[in-house]
């Protein structure tokens, strides 16, 4: 389970930017009106305003860098489009990184009044597609998180997915702050539903033949087999293999004698949760 729990860290730093930043737009505003109405009262702090609000915002970065650094982890082998999504994200950052000497020379000429036409095309071109990038990166991400409801059957997950696509959507015909609250919501509603999400374990098959077992079970998340015994007491000398892995497992169990009971009690470690199931066995002579 551990995509899931970098899933589940990378929603939470992304909800919790988002937050900050939501926080940042309001206290700009009223900062902004203040500074209207006296600006000379302010005159005094207003350095010290800029290095606040600098700090923010680059905490505002750094959690949006390590939140879509763990979605990229996790969906990594759990979801193409949630991979994929995320990998835009980090393509459209390093386009406007790319960007940034561009708009310094950009402003010195603005400031020099020599404006070179064709230098700010190149410069806007590149924070365009970055913004289409980003804008696809979510929709990829959300995406991603409704599959991974589909698959664990998890209609919050599902919900949040479809709710930060949405988003997206909003972004292009609502304010900057509705949408930025709708993404906020969607990232809390994936985060519960992620916490949501159990391990699956279940045996398809199972035999039993003199003093051995044969088992097939289905899992949805790696694991490993710490014990078998049966309902009359036998408990297992060798399981092989002990490690399981996500989908269909076939492990062969031996006893050093020849089992009294059709019933096996088998217990698997998945992830950090131990679960205990009942396996009916058919006896073959």
């Amino acid at each position: 389970m551990d995509e899931i729990k970098r899933l589940r860290i990378g929603s939470l730093l992304l909800a919790i930017s988002q937050i900050i930043t939501l926080g940042l737009i309001v206290i700009v505003g009223v900062l902004f009106f203040i500074l209207t109405k006296s600006f000379s009262s302010f005159e005094p702090f207003f350095s010290s305003i800029l290095l606040y609000l600098g700090i923010t915002i680059l905490t505002i970065i750094v959690l949006m860098i390590a939140g879509y650094y763990y979605l990229l982890r996790g969906f990594k082998s759990v979801d193409k489009s949630g991979f994929v999504g995320a990998m835009l994200f980090f393509v459209s950052f390093f386009l406007l990184l790319a960007d940034i000497p561009i708009l310094i020379n950009l402003t010195e000429q603005l400031f020099s009044f020599s404006i070179n036409l064709k230098e700010i095309v190149m410069a806007l071109i590149p924070i365009v597609v970055a913004l289409v990038l980003f804008f696809v990166s979510d929709v990829m991400i959300g995406i991603g998180f409704y599959h991974l409801g589909s698959k664990y059957n998890s209609n919050t997950l599902k919900a949040g997915g479809a709710l930060l696509g949405a988003s997206v959507l909003l972004d292009l015909v609502l304010p900057e702050e509705v949408s930025m609250f709708f993404s906020l919501f969607s990232f809390v509603v994936i985060y519960k539903g992620l916490g949501g999400i159990e391990p699956r374990i279940k045996i398809t098959q199972a035999v039993i033949k003199d003093n051995q077992a044969y088992v097939f079970l289905e899992t949805n998340v790696n694991g490993i087999i710490t014990t078998v015994r049966s309902e009359g007491g036998e408990v297992a000398t060798e399981i092989a293999p002990q490690s399981i892995i996500k989908g269909q497992n076939g492990v062969v169990i031996k006893f050093d004698k020849k089992l009294t009971s059709n019933t096996l009690i088998i217990t698997v470690l998945l992830g950090d949760k131990t679960k205990e199931i009942k396996a009916a066995a058919v006896i073959q002579s």
